[in-house]
């Protein structure tokens, strides 16, 4: 593979996507979305890249096709499936073959029961237990705003689990689109848009469980002319790699405290 095909963007020479569904393996493997079927991958200490496709799929799934992307920590590649006609999700997992340039999948197709609807955003995210798919809202409506979450990682290592839905309460209005979500300490993070001094906190356990809040972050949050900034959570800290600037700005890392 060439290296100058591997840019700091959203978009990857081969990658024939519009979204941003990418999974970092534990061994330097890259997976992005090719297409509705096809992944590709990318090794960035051999510097080689494949086109993979699924090994197999149930006759009953045939009409999905590929969402979302993520690694399990034992290595191996969960896969998160949408039927388009229903928008029902569903995730599969599977074992990446480099030598024959397809995704093994390993047991079954499992149902999640997390729908796709007008107005939310379906996303796979990680908890301190592993992978969860996660449907929160884009923006605050005067009723009905729920979270539903799906932990696929626990689902998949005890065959035991359904989609958790929680109401969300608030005295307040929330003027903002939410981006950005990410669960750290049993607590759900959405940042406001491109706004990253602000975001809605949701408690996902206990007595104030779907009770929201607004909270304000401590520290110097990235501009927003970066059109893109992907968050990674440590407990009580929110690391922030900013790219594409319109101005050309070098990318950079922002520490942002959240307590």
């Amino acid at each position: 593979m060439d290296p100058h095909t591997l840019r700091d963007c959203l978009s990857v020479t081969g990658v024939d996507s519009p979204g941003k569904s990418i999974a970092a393996g534990p061994n330097g493997q890259l997976i992005f979305k090719k297409s509705a079927t096809q992944l590709y991958y990318c090794d960035v200490h051999e510097m080689s890249s494949y086109t993979l496709c699924m090994s197999r799929m149930d006759p009953l799934y045939q009409d999905c096709q590929i969402y979302d992307l993520a690694f399990c920590r034992r290595g191996t590649l969960l896969i998160c499936l949408q039927r388009v006609l229903t928008g029902e999700f569903f995730i599969c997992e599977g074992t990446i073959d480099c030598q024959a340039f397809i995704v093994e999948i390993t047991g079954d197709v499992h149902r999640t029961n997390v729908v796709a609807a007008k107005g939310k955003n379906v996303v796979l995210i990680r908890d301190e237990a592993g992978v969860v798919l996660l449907s929160h809202p884009i923006r605050w409506q005067s009723t009905g705003n729920v979270i539903e979450l799906f932990h696929v990682s626990n689902f998949l290592s005890s065959s035991v689990g359904d989609k958790y839905t929680i109401s969300l309460q608030s005295r307040e209005m929330f003027d903002a689109t939410f981006a950005s979500p990410f669960i750290s300490r049993n607590h759900l993070y959405l940042f406001y848009g491109h706004d990253y001094s602000r975001f809605m906190l949701v408690p996902l356990t206990g007595p104030s469980c779907g009770k929201c809040e607004l909270r304000r972050t401590q520290g110097s949050p990235p501009a927003d002319d970066y059109m893109s900034k992907t968050v990674q959570c440590f407990e009580e800290f929110a690391l922030i790699y900013a790219n594409q600037n319109v101005r050309n700005l070098r990318p950079n890392f922002y520490l942002l405290n959240l307590t």
